[in-house]
């Protein structure tokens, strides 16, 4: 066990029954023949603000992700973080909250908040482009300048390939 793990209050022990419990949903999952996945198909689109009324259960949670978000000993570091669980268990409300704590407001600027809900991905889309848009987008990038954006890489290629040049990106 490392320092890490026990500062969090893993145990060995612990470790082997999340990761047991993580095996039996993750196959559970893979049965799934798509009806029961439809919900995800639901999604609706979400938006940064507190929802109109308390949430209760999620204290630990909202402790633990300030103090990963805050922790000055890796002030300078990128931190990302992905909250996972089942549809409608509070995922977003969670969300909500950490996005709104005062704290990580002063901390985090600009903060960008990124709906995963879509429907570019199935007209063809990369995912990960959709959400560097939705990244650009929150950061007040237009439209027109995505236009340009790919008429000018475009371009590019095309001069590469004319002068010989190969990429693999």
């Amino acid at each position: 066990m490392t320092q890490e793990d026990s500062s969090r209050g893993l145990t060995s022990v612990g470790r082997v029954d999340f990761t047991n419990r993580f095996a039996d949903r993750y196959n559970e999952w893979l049965g799934t023949t798509g009806d029961e996945t439809k919900q995800e198909d639901d999604r609706v689109e979400t938006d940064s603000e507190l929802p109109g009324h308390d949430i209760y259960g999620f204290e630990n949670e909202i402790k633990s992700l300030q103090h990963f978000l805050l922790d000055q000993k890796s002030y300078k570091v990128f931190k990302t973080l992905v909250v996972v669980g089942e549809y409608g268990v509070g995922k977003t409300a969670l969300c909500q909250q950490i996005f709104n704590d005062d704290d990580v407001r002063s901390a985090y600027a600009p903060r960008i908040w990124v709906s995963m809900h879509s429907n570019e991905s199935k007209e063809g889309l990369d995912g990960k482009i959709c959400v560097l848009k939705k990244i650009l987008k929150g950061l007040g990038v237009e439209e027109s300048m995505f236009e340009s954006i790919h008429r000018e890489v475009v371009e590019e290629v095309s001069n590469r390939q004319e002068a010989g040049e190969t990429t693999h990106e």
